[in-house]
């Protein structure tokens, strides 16, 4: 995903529920839909890692 650079990730646990945290920065030249496209394809992503819906919260902001 070309338009987000260094990104890291922790599991957390908020409401006794494990928490996948994932940040990274934006690349300062990428575009509005590279980032879109980089967010959708995050999201996919995530979706697939938990296919049976263990994680069915998953979102990108």
């Amino acid at each position: 995903m070309a338009a987000l650079t260094g990104v890291t990730g922790t599991v957390v646990t908020i409401r006794s529920r494990p928490v996948i945290l994932l940040r990274g920065r934006f690349d300062p030249v990428a575009s509005t839909a590279s980032i879109t496209d980089a967010a959708e394809i995050c999201t996919r992503d995530l979706a697939a890692a938990f296919p049976d819906h263990s994680s069915p919260n998953v979102r990108v902001r």
